[in-house]
């Protein structure tokens, strides 16, 4: 399996669509700086993340958080319509796969969230709080089956000096 270690600013909260079946996908865009002073270059990469990672980074990122995202490379083809010729092109998506606060320029503390099931097998936070304060740990599941339990990060910025910046 490929996957790539990405790090940078996000440019936009992150999104959270919820599909007919009921299965959770976020979207958000990353701003990665490649290079220093004339030579510098900025990449902008969109990505995708499915279910409980989803939700969670709804819940715990916003624009301009500095995040680690691993994520792998998905490729497919699109047909399009380039000066009235119809072409199938072969697109470039990223999927995250892991997804954290980049703490080096950041505190964090971690908080494990229990997430029931509802009667329609979908789960969701057991207690939840706002973006600037992790979820706490729930109950048990209502249909009896044990708990999915995911990491929700709560992030600040800490004032630090960065002495070994190239």
């Amino acid at each position: 399996m490929n996957s790539t270690i990405l790090v940078g600013n996000l440019t936009a909260d992150p999104k959270l669509y919820v599909g007919d079946s009921g299965k959770k996908r976020a979207t958000f865009s990353m701003a990665i700086n490649e290079g220093q002073g004339e030579n510098e270059k900025t990449h902008f990469v969109n990505l995708t993340a499915f279910d409980t990672l989803a939700e969670n980074i709804v819940e715990s990122f916003s624009k301009g958080m500095r995040v680690i995202v691993a994520a792998r490379l998905n490729t497919y083809k699109q047909a399009v319509t380039i000066n009235g010729e119809d072409r199938q092109l072969t697109m470039v998506a990223y999927v995250a796969t892991h997804a954290g606060p980049e703490i080096r320029f950041a505190l964090a503390k971690v908080t494990k969230v229990t997430r029931e099931g509802n009667a329609d097998g979908a789960t969701s936070p057991a207690s939840t709080n706002s973006k600037s304060a992790a979820a706490k740990a729930g109950g048990a599941s209502s249909n009896g089956s044990a708990p999915a339990e995911v990491a929700v990060v709560e992030a600040g910025v800490a004032a630090a000096a960065d002495d070994d910046d190239f």
